[in-house]
């Protein structure tokens, strides 16, 4: 984790607190040198080289398995975070959509 000061760091400032990264493995943090929205610009961006991005999985799968990216620290879990979801009404809600 210490060379990561050496690296920019591409944050997702939706995350949390988007200039510091948390692990679950003890205080390792690494600067955000590169801020950004969005997720999958930031596994986007990494790909192209200008950074090492910390990115929800769902973000960075298929260039996982495509050998696009690799996961450089798999050992640690980035924080979890709750989220909610919350559906106005109007239009039937999408059977995709539901988690029953």
């Amino acid at each position: 984790m210490v060379d990561l000061k050496e690296h920019d760091c591409i944050s997702d400032t939706n995350c949390g607190n988007g200039v510091r990264w948390s692990m679950t493995r003890g205080d390792n943090t690494g600067a955000g040198a590169i801020l950004q929205n969005s997720a999958k610009v930031a596994a986007e961006m990494a790909d192209k080289g200008l950074g090492i991005a910390l990115c929800p999985h769902f973000a960075v799968a298929k260039k996982l398995r495509t050998g696009a990216l690799v996961a450089l620290f798999p050992d640690f879990d980035g924080r979890k975070q709750a989220f909610n979801i919350v559906y106005l009404g109007g239009e039937p809600f999408p059977r995709h959509c539901r988690a029953d």
